[in-house]
C-alpha cells in the first residue's frame, strides 16, 4: 500500500463512524463531501476538511520522513 493511501483510508473510518447526516451536522461538511471521503475516495485537502477533522478531534501533521537528498 502506498503511502498516500493511507490518509483517504484512515479518513473514511472516521466518517463511517456516524450516519452521514449525522456527520454532516458535526463537521459543517456537505453529505456528498463526507459519503466521498467515507468510500476512501480522493479529495481537496482544503480548510473546510481540516476544520471538519478538528470538530471530530483530529488533526493532520505533516511531518518531515527525514530521507537525505541524493548525491
Amino acid at each position: 500500500m502506498r503511502e498516500e493511501q493511507i490518509i483517504f483510508e484512515q479518513i473514511a473510518e472516521v466518517m463511517n463512524e456516524r450516519p452521514c447526516r449525522s456527520m454532516a451536522r458535526k463537521t459543517g461538511l456537505n453529505r456528498e463531501k463526507i459519503r466521498r471521503m467515507a468510500q476512501g475516495l480522493p479529495f481537496s485537502l482544503d480548510y473546510n476538511v481540516t476544520n471538519a477533522l478538528g470538530r471530530l478531534g483530529y488533526h493532520l501533521e505533516l511531518v518531515e520522513n527525514g530521507i537525505e537528498p541524493k548525491g
